[in-house]
């Protein structure tokens, strides 16, 4: 409104509508579960001694094992963008 120098709402709302048309619903992805059956599978990450754990043992700690995890991506994220002369 300020760009037009409108100070009346009602007029600054039809210039906004009209501007920014609504979206096309068809455009959106779907509310809800696009296929109800569809399963999610946990991923498997690498433990302490490198080899993939299961659910199980991952619950039985998460907050260590999803740290743990946390800092071995962030670290592998960095080497691969350092220059070689710098990788570990």
């Amino acid at each position: 409104m300020s760009r037009y120098g409108i100070s009346d709402y009602d007029a600054g709302a039809v210039l906004y509508s009209h501007e920014h048309p609504e979206s096309d619903p068809t455009m959106k992805p779907p509310r809800g579960r696009e296929r109800p059956d569809a399963t999610w599978s946990f991923p498997t990450v690498p433990g302490k001694d490198g080899k993939p754990m299961d659910f199980k043992s991952f619950a039985s700690d998460a907050k260590t094992h999803s740290l743990e995890t946390a800092y071995r991506m962030i670290d592998e994220f960095t080497n691969k963008n350092l220059s070689p002369a710098f990788r570990r």
